[in-house]
């Protein structure tokens, strides 16, 4: 599994050129409190051949308390997944990669600026594509 720094201090996994489709990651995170897996419009931006409002994408949302995302800074890929509710294989390994890296970058006090949580949302291709305290 590659796991790829991202320019704003996050990292990413690339879903889609690991094979894994739309009906494997509903299948592997439909009994997760914390994730959803939506179809949605895959916004376009100028770095991207992709135009606005073509609508091919999916999106994977992972919603942490402060205490789950605190849990995971201070674990590793494997605690993540356990919080997130997914065997440590295929998709879900690929997501709880991604959200522990992302939660390691954020540390303790990026975490406790968060009122509650935090929310991640992924792309199809494993990007992160916000990330915003709630």
């Amino acid at each position: 599994m590659k796991v790829a720094a991202a320019g704003d201090g996050g990292a990413y996994v690339d879903l889609a050129a690991q094979g894994y489709t739309y009906e494997e990651a509903v299948e592997a995170f439909k009994d997760s409190d914390v994730v959803e897996v939506v179809r949605g419009d895959l916004p376009g931006d100028e770095e991207s051949p992709v135009l606005r409002g073509v609508s091919f994408g999916w999106y994977v949302y992972v919603k942490l308390s402060k205490s789950q995302a605190k849990a995971i800074n201070a674990g590793s890929a494997a605690t993540a997944a356990g919080i997130i509710g997914v065997i440590t294989g295929g998709i879900g390994a690929a997501v709880a990669a991604g959200v522990y890296s992302y939660m390691v970058s954020l540390g303790n006090e990026g975490i406790d600026k968060c009122k509650k949580g935090v929310e991640m949302k992924f792309s199809y291709t494993g990007r992160p594509k916000g990330v915003k305290c709630y």
